[in-house]
């Protein structure tokens, strides 16, 4: 499913026959829920994999989310990347993934890079942030 800039879901007012038309109330209306758009979510992905190539590591330090942040430095998040032999390699899935479908799902947003794993991001208020390299599917 493609997500489009905004998902509206209004409850309707419902009436049942019984014996006779009973009229219910309406439900109260669902909060409109703001998603933005997977093309958002891709570009966030890109440019997180455009600053590793280009081994800006205070970029790639910014496209973490809020929990990475606090928990490394740009120097730190360098030092273990180059420390990883698996980094270059999973970069390139997350590349090759780029083209496919990211699924939204509220503020979280789904790539799959394997079949059994995926690129977590969350929605934070200057926009999406990488969460997680290597999670499991869900």
């Amino acid at each position: 499913m493609k997500w489009g800039g905004l998902v509206l879901v209004i409850g309707g007012c419902v009436t049942a026959p019984v014996v006779a038309p009973v009229s219910r109330p309406c439900p109260e209306p669902v909060v409109a829920a703001v998603v933005q758009s997977s093309p958002t979510v891709r570009a966030a992905l890109a440019e997180f994999v455009s600053a590793v190539e280009a081994r800006d590591f205070l970029a790639v330090w910014r496209r973490l989310d809020a929990r990475w942040r606090s928990q490394y430095t740009p120097q730190r998040l360098e030092l273990d990347f180059l420390a990883e032999p698996g980094a270059v390699g999973l970069v390139s899935r997350i590349k090759a993934a780029l083209p496919f479908e990211v699924r939204v799902d509220g503020t979280r947003a789904f790539l799959s890079v394997t079949p059994s794993q995926v690129v977590s991001l969350s929605l934070e208020a200057d926009g999406w942030h990488v969460s997680e390299l290597e999670a499991p599917a869900p």
